[in-house]
C-alpha cells in the first residue's frame, strides 16, 4: 500500500514559495471580486444624491424647477396624478405615500410647493425636513424678515417659505427670490 503523504523532496521549497508569492500577488484581485456587503454604498449615495429629493431654495428641485415650461414639466416626471384649471394650472404629483408636490402657474411654472410628513424624503439641500421645528428652521435660515409668525416663516430674498401644523413643518413653498 502506498502512504497517502509522500515525503519531500528537494524542490518541494521553491514550489510551495511559489505558490504562496503567486497567492500574495493576486489577493488584491480576489478581494475587489469578493467585495463585502456594503460596498455597493457609494452607488447609492450616488443614486441618492442624484434623486429628486433635495428642494433648492428659489429654484425647485434638479430636474423640475421654477419658470420651467409645463410641457417640459411633463417630460421630466410624467403626467401628473391629478391637474386642476383656474386662475392658474395646477399639476399635482404624489411620488410617495408621505408626499404631495403641486405646481402652479400658466404657461411655466411659477411656484412649487411640497407637502410632506416626517416620514418623506425630501428635504432642502441645507437639511431641513418635515416635522421640524419653527425654531429649528430660523437655526437654519436664521431670523426671517417682515412679520414674525409661528405658522409660517418666509424668507422671500432667498424664494423659500415654510407652512407647519402643530409647530410641526408641513409645508414648503419655492418661488423666485425676490
Amino acid at each position: 500500500m502506498k502512504p497517502i503523504l509522500r515525503p519531500r523532496g528537494r524542490g518541494d521549497g521553491l514550489i510551495s514559495a511559489a505558490l504562496i508569492a503567486l497567492g500574495l500577488w493576486l489577493l488584491p484581485l480576489w478581494a475587489v471580486a469578493a467585495e463585502p456587503p456594503g460596498a455597493e454604498l457609494p452607488d447609492q449615495i450616488t443614486r441618492y444624491l442624484q434623486a429628486d429629493v433635495f428642494i433648492r431654495p428659489g429654484v425647485g428641485f434638479r430636474s423640475v424647477h421654477i419658470g420651467m415650461p409645463f410641457s417640459a414639466v411633463r417630460e421630466a416626471w410624467g403626467t401628473p396624478d391629478r391637474t386642476r384649471r383656474g386662475f392658474s394650472r395646477k399639476w399635482y404629483y404624489k411620488p410617495e405615500a408621505a408626499s404631495l408636490i403641486v405646481l402652479h402657474g400658466n404657461k411655466t411654472v411659477q411656484k412649487l410647493i411640497v407637502r410632506g410628513t416626517p416620514g418623506s424624503v425630501f428635504q432642502t439641500l441645507e437639511g431641513v425636513r418635515f416635522g421640524m421645528s419653527p425654531e429649528q428652521i430660523r437655526r437654519v435660515y436664521g431670523v426671517p424678515a417682515g412679520r414674525k409668525r409661528n405658522d409660517k416663516i418666509r424668507y422671500s430674498a432667498q424664494g423659500i417659505a415654510f407652512a407647519f401644523q402643530d409647530d410641526a413643518l408641513l409645508e414648503i413653498t419655492i418661488q423666485r427670490p425676490k
